[in-house]
């Protein structure tokens, strides 16, 4: 495991430079708190699983996801219809 650097980290730059940049990392999985329908789809299309309403440290997240306790994703409530 590696620890980078976010670019974009403060400001989410232009749509599908940062699963651009996640995809360059290797990544297969992203967790996230909330993301929206255009986003999940952007990682979706890198082939990037996106699991979203996450949250806590990095080392438990890591541990209910490889546990198979956490996984998909659902657009955050401003989005949902």
């Amino acid at each position: 495991m590696k620890t980078v650097v976010n670019p974009f980290y403060g400001n989410h730059g232009a749509p599908g430079q940062i699963p651009g940049f996640i995809n360059e990392q290797n990544a297969q999985v992203i967790t996230y708190g909330a993301m929206g329908p255009q986003i999940i789809n952007l990682f979706k299309q890198f082939i990037i699983q996106p699991v979203t309403n996450v949250s806590g440290k990095v080392k438990n997240v890591i541990n209910v996801f490889l546990n198979k306790q956490i996984a998909g994703s659902e657009p955050c409530g401003e989005h949902r219809l």
